[in-house]
This record gives structure tokens, sequence and C-alpha cells, in this order.
């Protein structure tokens, strides 16, 4: 019964998730330009795209670039665009530059992550001896880190909450794989998500093989050295995924704490495997970013030719901090009355130095993340009784929160830069509904036992055939009815707010940033608006 009741699981999750591939790959292939293997006509497609079109291709570019042993990408700036007097104004270079790369010395760079590059681009190269598509790239990505997401949560239920129901778990999945605004991105895959999803992949990859490499029933090293690599592509990808570096500290003093009686010198061989490969890869990213730059933390932005002259631009600023917070945290989403009828709008302005895009706060947009107060709420007891849980948790809501306060200050704002944080919110979010389910059917299996040494003490008893009230038991069933009547309730507002943000999130995909279906693919927009 239990083997048959596991298959009918599996089964379940497998079929989802063949339907959320299938999706992935869909809404990426619907796009502005369909999934293109075909390079022979580079130029001239390249001459003939839009502007969002000719960013499809840049990882490619970048790719072409390593394979031929340098770091400035093959293309060289024009002539003409060397000739102008500032180079990175936009009314002067407008037309005559390569949008978005960096022009530094003569030449053209990316400021774009390398990670994605040398890890898949590069790879696909070498396997199919063809260039892998943008869009083809970004829901791969997406897939995997969908995927090293769940496992994330899979582990931590069979570690931490083995009784959550199949329903908690399956909801779960369905969050992850819809309400973390990846669809949204995959509706517009240019090399912006596309470093943004190699950042989130890379994260999601290393918070799994960590957490399970410190928190199963022992340390597995080839784990340890696996995630501290992953963690460094992250930062390869996205530079301010360094702040997840938290989960290094926290796992590491896990370590020394559980495994090692406290002394550092036990722990000699797990600290270099968390530090020296991450470390080794931020020391290369640095050098990376002086052999192009004569900076080391310079990644290119500064000299990034784009809609605003960067060079006179501060990209971070304390006055940008608590006006994007509170877009990150609390703009809604707009329910319109047609179709795809929830929007976060297609206004983009600059101003100031300052990008606004469109964007949805995560507190609105995916309310099912205010679940990480029961952490909260029971902090201390969870510190004291769970310390691996503990550890996992401060892990992941620290990382997510600092990424969250950083990217406030950045002089932008934009929904693809939600991706940064807002999976592992969710992740945590969830792991905190298992909890409480957990400390629920705890107090029932309780209340059980209590009830049954109770009816074995009273038929030992003389008076067996008289029922004797147990004051504990009372009050332990009253503390079990009140729990599970707020169990009963946030779990109708973690579902309700699991299918809203699901539903959002779909719907806004078949817009995206520009109304990306309607413009690309007229014909299957308007097909599914007859649909809905």
């Amino acid at each position: 019964m239990q083997k048959s009741k596991l298959s009918i699981e599996r089964i379940i999750i497998t079929a989802w998730l063949l339907i959320v591939l299938v999706f992935y790959f869909w809404t990426a292939s619907t796009n502005l330009a369909p999934f293109k293997f075909d390079f022979s006509d580079e130029q001239e497609w390249y001459r003939t795209s839009g502007y969002q079109e000719k960013s499809y291709i840049y990882y490619n570019y970048l790719s072409d670039a390593f394979l031929a042993g340098q770091l400035h990408l093959l293309i060289k700036p024009s002539e003409q665009l060397l000739s102008v007097k500032d180079p990175y104004e936009p009314e002067q270079n407008a037309y005559i530059s390569l949008l978005d790369a960096s022009l530094y010395n003569n030449q053209y760079y990316f400021y774009f992550g390398p990670s994605p590059a040398l890890c898949f681009f590069i790879p696909y190269r070498l396997f199919f001896s063809g260039k892998m598509p943008a869009n083809f790239a970004a829901a791969l990505i997406s897939y995997l880190g969908l995927l090293f997401s769940i496992l994330l949560l899979n582990f931590s239920r069979k570690r931490y909450f083995e009784r959550t129901p199949f329903l908690l778990f399956f909801s779960g999945v369905v969050a992850l794989s819809l309400c973390t605004f990846i669809p949204f991105a995959l509706r517009r895959p240019s090399s912006y998500e596309i470093a943004i999803l190699g950042a989130y992949f890379f994260v999601m990859g290393a918070f799994y093989l960590i957490i399970s490499g410190t928190l199963g029933k022992a340390v597995k090293k080839w784990k340890l050295l696996l995630g501290s690599i992953s963690l460094g592509l992250a930062v390869g990808s996205r530079p301010t995924t360094i702040l997840a570096s938290l989960l290094l500290v926290f796992m590491f003093v896990y370590v020394v704490k559980e495994y090692k009686d406290n002394r550092f010198s036990k722990a000699v061989p797990e600290f270099i495997l968390l530090s020296l490969p991450y470390g080794l890869i931020i020391f290369l990213l640095g050098l990376y970013n002086y052999l192009r730059f004569d900076n080391w933390f310079e990644f290119g932005q500064s000299w990034q030719l784009t809609l605003q002259n960067m060079r006179e631009i501060s990209m971070y600023k304390f006055a940008n901090f608590f006006p994007n917070l509170l877009r990150y945290l609390f703009k809604p989403i707009d329910i319109i009355s047609t179709f795809p009828y929830f929007t976060i709008g297609h206004k983009h302005t600059y101003e100031g130095g300052f990008s606004l895009e469109p964007v949805a706060g995560i507190l609105l947009a995916l309310p099912i993340v205010l679940m990480i107060i029961i952490f909260f709420i029971d902090f201390k007891k969870i510190r004291k009784e769970n310390v691996g849980l503990f550890y996992s948790m401060v892990s992941i809501i620290g990382s997510a929160t600092l990424v969250l306060l950083f990217v406030s200050f950045y002089s932008a704002v934009t929904m693809r830069y939600a991706i940064d944080f807002t999976p592992l919110f969710l992740v945590a979010a969830l792991l905190s509904w298992f909890y409480f389910y957990q400390k629920v059917n705890n107090v029932k299996i309780e209340l059980e036992k209590r009830r049954f040494h109770n009816r074995i003490t009273q038929k030992k008893s003389k008076k067996a055939d008289k029922p004797v009230k147990n004051k504990d038991i009372l009050s332990l069933d009253k503390s079990y009815r009140q729990k599970r009547l707020i169990f009963t309730i946030i779990s109708i507002f973690a579902v309700s707010s699991i299918v809203y943000s699901s539903i959002a999130n779909v719907f806004m995909s078949f817009a995206g940033y520009h109304n990306n279906l309607l413009i690309g693919n007229p014909s299957l927009y308007h097909s599914l608006q007859s649909l809905f």
C-alpha cells in the first residue's frame, strides 16, 4: 500500500514537471524570436533585428571571444563610434554602437557574467557543433534551477518534516514552478535575463548541495565541493549573489558545532572544501575584471553603451533604497478586465540617471512569503530544539534579505531583479508552512499517546468502570484543537496564495515587459485571448 502510494506521488510529480518543462520552453520559444539553431545568416539577422532581439545573441558573442582566446569581443567598434566626442553619450552613439556592450580601450566587452557562457554556451558548441540560442538556454537554465529548488525543498521535508502530507509538498512544487517570476523572464529571455537566470540556477544548486551535504546523517564532502563551486559560479553570473555566501558561514559553523566538538582544527577539510573553490572563483573573476578594465571590481557597467551615459551616473545611491524597497515589497499587480487580465504595465522611464521598469512587489504578488513569520515566532524554540533547521533557515532567509536590500540601492528597478531573492524567500516560506504542520502533528501524536496511557492506567485501577478526566489531556486536547484551527486557516491562505500567484504569473508571462507575445506572435496571442 505504501509503495503504491509513493508510486502515485512520483507519477504526479513527474507529470507536473513535464508540463512545466513544456510551458517553460513554449514561453521562451514564442516570443520575439523562436529558437534559432542555424546562425549561418548571423550578420544579416543581426542587421535586420530589433534592439531586443539583438541582445539574444550576446552570450554567443562572448563565447566566440573566449573560444578565440581573448576577453574582448571579436566585433570591433566602428571608426565612426571611436571618432565621436563622447562615445558614451546616447545621442552620439545611437545606431553606430553595440547596444549594452562596454567600450574600453577601443574594444568591446560585455558586463554580463561569464558563467553562463563557460558552463552552457561553450559546452553546447563542443558537444553539438553549433551555437545555443539564448531563449533555449534561458528555458534550460530555468528548468534546471527549478529542479534544484525542488530538491532542496524535498531534502528539507524528509530531513525535518517527514510527516508532511504530499498535498502540501506538491503545492510547494507548484509554487516553485510558477510563482518566482521565471515565466515572466522567459517571455523575453535576452542576455539580461540569462545572467539572472544563470545565477538562479547556480544559487539553488549551491543551497541544495551544501545544505544536503552538511545537514544529512553525515557530511558529504563531494557535495560541499560542488556547492562551493556552484556558489562561485553564481557570482560569476550575477555579482549580487556574493551576498549568498552567508550560506558558507552558517553551514561551516554548524559543522564545527555538531561534528567537530566546537574545534575549528578538526574542521579544516570542510573549511577548505567550502571556501577554497569559492574563493578561487572570486579571485579569477576579479582577475577577469582587471585584465579587461584595469580594475578588480569593475564588471563593465561603468563603460556600458546604453540609453543613459553611464560615465555620469552613480549606480548605487542611498536615496534609492526606501523607494526601491517599497516597490520590491508592495508594488501591486494590476488586475484589468481585458486579456491577459494581470499586468504590471509596460512603461519604462529614465529620469535623473534612474531606470524604472515594470515590477511587482513580492508581498502582494506572492503573499505566501508572509509564512516566514512562523519561523520568527518560534525562532528561539527552533534554535534550541532543531539546530540544523535553524541554520538552514537563517542561511536562506538571510541571503535573500541581503540581496533584496542590496539591489534596493541600485539606480534601477525591474521585475527580473526580483528573481535574485524571490525563490529563496519562497523556499523559506514553504518550509515554515511544513514546520507548522509538523508542530500541530506532534501535539496530536502526544495527545494520542497520553490518551492511550490514560486508558491503560484506568484498566489497571480499581475504578476502571468509572472514566477519569485527566486535566493534562483536556489541556493538551484544547491546545491541539486551537493549533489545528490555526493551521487550517493559514493553509487556506497558503493554497489560495499559490493559486492566485500561479495564475497571475502565467498570465503576466503572456505579455512580459513589452507585450512581446502580441508583437512577435500576434496570431498565437489572439488564439490565447479567445480561449480566456
